[in-house]
């Protein structure tokens, strides 16, 4: 599987993660939350942050789904990703730096890649709602 470039509402990009893209592993990282449910390392370092975007790239080469960079302006800001399961069944999950919080990067994303937007690629999905603390902006993606 190779991961496209997705334009998003709201000028955003979904595109494949670069190594260009470790100030956002490093934020993701200071986050107290973000390390604890994703493979964000928890103690960044520049090492561990091309590490995580290694690994990005390994889950489209072994097929286990597609994980993207949510970019503004060539600046990665989050990230989401959409993970196949069985009877034609998925998954999507998502994090969004702090810096970028409240600017519509999730809605943007999530409405590009799940089921009924423009993205073909993923319109054999069924994704759920989306996990983690059930904060304002969270609860507004689920209505």
């Amino acid at each position: 599987m190779t991961v496209p470039d997705l334009p998003a509402d709201g000028g955003f990009l979904l595109r494949p993660w670069r190594l260009t893209d470790l100030p956002a592993v490093a934020e993701a990282a200071a986050d107290p939350y973000i390390p604890l449910i994703t493979s964000v390392p928890a103690v960044y370092s520049d090492a561990e942050g091309a590490a995580f975007v290694r690994r990005q790239w390994a889950r489209a080469a072994d097929g286990v789904g597609y994980s993207f960079a949510i970019a503004r302006d060539g600046r990665a800001v989050g990230q989401i990703g959409l993970w196949p399961g069985p009877h034609g069944r998925g998954s999507v999950g998502y994090w969004v730096a702090g810096s970028a919080r409240g600017q519509g990067v999730a809605c943007a994303a999530l409405r590009t890649c799940t089921p009924g937007s423009r993205a073909e690629v993923f319109r054999r999905w069924v994704c759920g709602p989306p996990h983690g603390p059930a904060g304002p902006a969270s609860l507004a993606l689920r209505s």
